[in-house]
């Protein structure tokens, strides 16, 4: 609110002071005598003329031939500066401004319209105080509030600060899952989520926001090793906590160098040995009739008695 105060001088000359900005006409006083006051070395006038400025905040008249007359009326502070918002959570954040001159307290708007046209309970004209940073919280989270400024004293409100705005930060998920534990070499799985909230759902493996996988939900993969993924919410503002689950590759088995009988050729009743050399896995098994056919048994230094002339396949 801009004050006015009007003064008329034995001069017949008159002149206005207005806050924030002033307006003087220049007077020629005959018969004046030639002086210079020096204010804080911050003003001078020549002979004949009229200055209005201010001296530490105060407006002062400087009439030339007369001392400077100190005029001491009331005025608003001037509107704070709104900092960027900093210690930024998921229900809150902490609101930042500049010190104004003359202000004695402030008052703090919050809402999530950009133009205040509804506001959070208890932050419409709150009066924080004489302070120039507070904790906002009681927010929700991953959504974009505003907030904004203005200074007070006894004489009146300074008009509204800049409008600043912050985005909380993202809820973790409530799960994360794979739709296969365990898969062999080669094939894939899907990773997918639920609940919590962000900008982007983004997966991970080594660590946290370690080597970024891919993003969104039902992501295909597949790992050539066993491997931990983990997954979160982002937003502009941070992250969410991650969640992290296990996927567990089996290598493919190679197959042997070598497989061999005791005796290729036997009488109807009697035995030979089987056996192999090389490749890896977890069993070697032995089958009639195909690969994978008919089993007939397991492991090295296998002993059968055939019938018949047969066949027989080793594999890992």
């Amino acid at each position: 609110m801009h004050k006015i105060l009007t003064i008329i001088l034995s001069f017949l000359f008159s002149f206005q002071v207005i806050t924030g900005q002033i307006n003087f006409n220049k007077q020629t006083i005959s018969n004046a005598g030639e002086k210079s006051y020096f204010t804080d070395g911050s003003f001078t006038w020549t002979l004949g003329e009229i200055l209005v400025g201010t001296i530490s905040g105060t407006n002062v008249i400087f009439l030339q031939g007369f001392a400077p007359t100190l005029l001491s009326f009331n005025t608003s502070p001037t509107s704070p500066v709104a900092y960027p918002a900093t210690n930024i959570l998921q229900d809150g954040f902490t609101a930042n401004w500049s010190p104004s001159t003359g202000a004695t307290g402030y008052y703090l708007d919050i809402s999530s319209d950009e133009n205040f046209s509804t506001y959070i309970a208890g932050y419409n004209n709150k009066d924080v105080g004489n302070i120039t940073f507070i904790d906002v919280s009681g927010l929700t989270a991953n959504t974009t509030y505003y907030y904004r400024i203005r200074a007070y004293n006894s004489f009146g409100t300074s008009l509204n600060s800049n409008t600043v705005q912050v985005l909380t930060l993202p809820i973790q998920p409530s799960s994360i899952g794979v739709t296969n534990l365990e898969i062999c070499s080669g094939n894939s799985t899907i990773l997918y989520y639920s609940g919590g909230s962000g900008t982007i759902f983004a997966w991970y493996s080594g660590s946290c926001g370690g080597s970024l996988v891919g993003t969104g939900n039902n992501l295909q993969i597949s790992p050539s090793s066993t491997t931990t993924y983990f997954g979160r919410w982002e937003n502009s503002s941070g992250n969410s906590s991650c969640l992290s689950v296990t996927v567990t590759v089996n290598q493919l088995p190679t197959a042997p160098t070598s497989v061999s009988a005791s005796q290729t050729t036997i009488c109807q009743g009697q035995s030979t040995i089987f056996s192999y050399s090389g490749g890896t896995g977890t069993t070697f098994a032995w089958y009639t009739g195909s690969c994978g056919g008919t089993p007939v048994g397991t492991g090295n230094n296998l002993s059968v008695s055939p019938s018949t002339t047969t066949t027989y396949y080793g594999r890992w």
